[in-house]
C-alpha cells in the first residue's frame, strides 16, 4: 500500500514536466494520440504480455481457466501480490490530464478537494462496497487521489526548508504520529478504513520525497546513485516481473535451500538475508533485460 502513495507523490512527476514544457492548457491537448500511446505502450502492453505467460503457466499448472471479471480482478496481470498497483495505475493514466489542468487552476481548491474526496471514501466504506467489491478498496483511484494532487504540489519547490512546504513538514510528522498510533492498535472513530496507508498517511510520504530531494542535491551523492536512473526506468518491468515471481513460488528457499538443506548448514538469520538479496536481485535483472528487450523491439 506504500508502494501505491509513493508512486502517486513521486512516479508521475516527469509526465507533469512534459504537460508544463508543452504548456498543456486544455483537455484536448492533454489527451493527446502521443499520451495515450506512449501509456498504452509503457504500461498496458506489457501487463498484458505478463497476463498471457500467467495464463499459460496456470494452464500447465493444471488449474482450470474461468475467464470473468472476478477471474481478472484477482489474476491480472498475474497472480502475486500487489497486482491491484496495475489497476489503479490504469486509472491514473486515464484521469491524470484531467487533476494535473484542474491544479494547474486552481491549485488550493484542487488540493482540498482531492482531500474531502479521499476523506469521504474512507468514511463511506460501507455504502460504497459495492464499488470497492466490484473493482477492489486498494484498487481505487479515490483511496490514492490526494496523495496524486499532492505529487503535484511538491515539484514546484523541493526546498525543505522554504516557507511553501512548511505545511508538508508540519503534517508530515502528524503523520508520522498517526502511523506509530496505529502500530500500537489506535485507531480514528470516525473512518473505516481497514488499511493504515490513507489520507493521513500522505504527508509523511510527501515528506519522505522533500528529504529525499534535499539529499539529492549532493553531487557525490548523485554519482553514487547514478545507476539507479535505468532501474527506475525499467521500475514498472521489474515490478511485473516479481509479481509473476513470487506469485508462482518462484523464490530462492523453494529453489535452492530447501532442496539442498542449506537451513540445516547456514544461520537462518543468514540464509533469511541470502535469499532476499538474490530474489530482488533475479526480480531487477529479469526486469532490466524485459525492459531492454522491449525497448529494442518496439
Amino acid at each position: 500500500m506504500a508502494s501505491g502513495a509513493n508512486f502517486c507523490c513521486i512516479n508521475w512527476d516527469n509526465q507533469r514536466a512534459l504537460f508544463e514544457g508543452k504548456k498543456v492548457k486544455s483537455l484536448r491537448q492533454a489527451y493527446s494520440r502521443n499520451y495515450l500511446f506512449k501509456k498504452v505502450k509503457r504500461f498496458v502492453f506489457p501487463s498484458l504480455l505478463l497476463f498471457i505467460l500467467s495464463l499459460f503457466y496456470f494452464f500447465l499448472a493444471g488449474h482450470q481457466l474461468a475467464l470473468s471479471w472476478h477471474f481478472l480482478k484477482e489474476y491480472f496481470p498475474s497472480f502475486g501480490l500487489g497486482k491491484y498497483f496495475v489497476r489503479l495505475l490504469f486509472q491514473i493514466i486515464l484521469f491524470f490530464p484531467f487533476i494535473f489542468l484542474a491544479f494547474e487552476r486552481h491549485p488550493k481548491l484542487t488540493m482540498v478537494l482531492s482531500f474531502l474526496a479521499s476523506l469521504f471514501f474512507e468514511m463511506n466504506l460501507q455504502i460504497l462496497k459495492p464499488l470497492n467489491s466490484f473493482w477492489g478498496y486498494k484498487a481505487n483511484i479515490l483511496h490514492f487521489l490526494f496523495a496524486l494532487v499532492l505529487g503535484l504540489f511538491l515539484p514546484k519547490n523541493l526546498n525543505l526548508f522554504c516557507k511553501r512546504n512548511r505545511p508538508v513538514i508540519i503534517f508530515g510528522f502528524f503523520s508520522v504520529i498517526y502511523l506509530v498510533a496505529w502500530g500500537f492498535g489506535l485507531r480514528v472513530p470516525f473512518l473505516e478504513s481497514p488499511e493504515w496507508i490513507n489520507l493521513f498517511a500522505f504527508f509523511y510520504t510527501a515528506l519522505f520525497v522533500l528529504a529525499a530531494a534535499f539529499l539529492l542535491k549532493n553531487k557525490w551523492i548523485q554519482k553514487k546513485i547514478s545507476f539507479l536512473a535505468l532501474i527506475g526506468k525499467a521500475s514498472f518491468h521489474i515490478f511485473l516481473f516479481q509479481i509473476f515471481f513470487f506469485g508462482a513460488g518462484f523464490h530462492l528457499s523453494k529453489l535452492v535451500i530447501i532442496p539442498l538443506n542449506l537451513h540445516h548448514t547456514y544461520p537462518v538469520p543468514l540464509l533469511g538475508t541470502a535469499t532476499v538479496f538474490w530474489n530482488i536481485s533475479i526480480c531487477v535483472l529479469v526486469g532490466l533485460l524485459w525492459f531492454k528487450l522491449e525497448k529494442k523491439l518496439f
